[in-house]
């Protein structure tokens, strides 16, 4: 909890200081092209984290494998905080003082601010509510090791790498609304993957990896740019939490709302055709359908 906190207070003062510094027309071009080197820093990431848990595995002490990925990570993340000190920060213009109040209102009285946020803690819901259990069921169901689930993932950020970009230069020339809609259609499907894969039949899983490349790229630069493009420069860090905080929110009713599903329907089998849905299955369906309402939301009140 600690350290989820501290994560968004730091997300929210980076968005704050990008939306700075970053011109509103270049944005989809540049968080693209950043977005892409991050790719492929995760790529690496994934499969070396992947292959070190599988081998500290298969030696009978899987908390030691776990141990040396965290403390990697925090240096990382120590690195990652010096390079910070180094980026420019544009000089800070004095506001008049602005009670505390004020600035817990003013992003719910906004209301093209407000209908954002609302939309970002119902997708957060349409999501959260099965992406906790995708590698359980992964590991449980499908039999797959860390290592194959973390070549699905490199898949995903090898695919990243050629449509982020194109997908930054999209929103800067039909704008992020319409890109992320089209986005969140794309990946109404993306959990039927996991539905249909099987520990003999992985197709699914590997179109599933090669989907999630092209469509989540629009919906997370899209989110980005929209609270950018939204929030107004003056008080911009409390629009930056109120969004934070809304989106949360989604993720923890979801997480609530996927565990008491999972658990209350724990062993329950459901025989579709050819497929056996067990309890993990059938929240991935939820999500589905929960991505089809949001597409409609998006298109109508975002």
């Amino acid at each position: 909890a600690l350290s989820q906190a501290l994560l968004g207070i730091a997300a929210n003062a980076w968005t704050s200081w990008m939306s700075d510094l970053v011109p509103p027309r270049q944005r989809g071009r540049y968080f693209g092209t950043r977005n892409t080197i991050t790719s492929i820093t995760a790529m690496g990431a994934a499969w070396l984290a992947g292959r070190g848990v599988d081998y500290y595995r298969a030696a009978g002490s899987p908390a030691t494998g776990y141990a040396l990925i965290f403390a990697v990570a925090v240096v990382a993340a120590l690195v990652g905080a010096f390079l910070l000190t180094l980026k420019p920060e544009p000089t800070i213009r004095r506001t008049p003082r602005v009670q505390i109040a004020a600035l817990f209102t003013a992003p719910v009285r906004h209301r093209s601010f407000r209908a954002l946020s609302l939309a970002s803690a119902g997708w957060a819901v349409a999501i959260g509510v099965s992406a906790p259990f995708f590698n359980a069921y992964g590991l449980q169901t499908l039999k797959l090791s860390f290592a194959s689930l973390a070549i699905f993932s490199i898949v995903t950020s090898a695919v990243a790498l050629v449509t982020q970009p194109m997908i930054g230069r999209l929103q800067d020339r039909y704008g992020d609304k319409r890109v992320m809609i089209v986005s969140v259609i794309g990946t109404i499907l993306l959990p039927w993957g996991w539905v249909f894969a099987t520990p003999t039949f992985l197709l699914p899983l590997w179109l599933n990896a090669a989907g999630s490349g092209i469509f989540w790229p629009g919906i997370t630069q899209g989110w980005m740019n929209l609270v950018m493009e939204r929030a107004p420069s003056e008080n911009r860090g409390a629009y930056v939490a109120s969004f934070g905080a809304m989106t949360g929110l989604g993720t923890f009713i979801a997480s609530l709302l996927g565990g008491a599903i999972a658990t209350a329907l724990n062993g329950t089998l459901i025989h579709f055709g050819p497929f056996i849905l067990n309890h993990y299955a059938l929240l991935f369906i939820v999500s589905s359908f929960g991505r089809s309402i949001m597409a409609l939301v998006f298109a109508r009140k975002l």
